[in-house]
């Protein structure tokens, strides 16, 4: 089972490895990804606050191979939008750490032996 240490280091890991990864295609290099490392790692439980562990419903909805699809979906289209001001551009940012998170741990629970329900 996957904690939310566990789900938390992976975000960030994989978020801030992606950012520099992007970074690399333009040839430039800047601090961001550091931030997006921060983000994924704070927001890498956000599927747990909407449906806690405690709770009958855990694996519902948010916890569902639909979340999932919903995610990843989101987040191609984020991705491809290119926005022409800095705060849609904040916005887009914030927007794909917030799904990348999201799905990180998703995919995650998706891996343990409760697996993810298919909604």
């Amino acid at each position: 089972m996957s904690s939310g240490v566990e789900h938390r280091k992976a975000a960030a890991l994989l978020l801030g490895a992606a950012h520099v990864a992007e970074q690399a295609k333009d040839g430039r290099f800047n601090a961001e990804p550091l931030a997006t490392t921060v983000g994924g790692y704070l927001l890498a439980t956000v599927p747990d606050v909407l449906e806690p562990a405690t709770s009958p419903r855990h694996r519902g909805m948010l916890h569902s191979y639909t979340a999932l699809a919903a995610v990843g979906i989101g987040s191609w289209q984020l991705y491809r939008w290119q926005p022409g001001d800095r705060i849609h551009r904040l916005g887009r940012w914030a927007g794909l750490v917030l799904l990348g998170a999201y799905g990180i741990h998703l995919v995650m629970d998706a891996r343990t032996p409760m697996g993810l329900p298919v909604l």
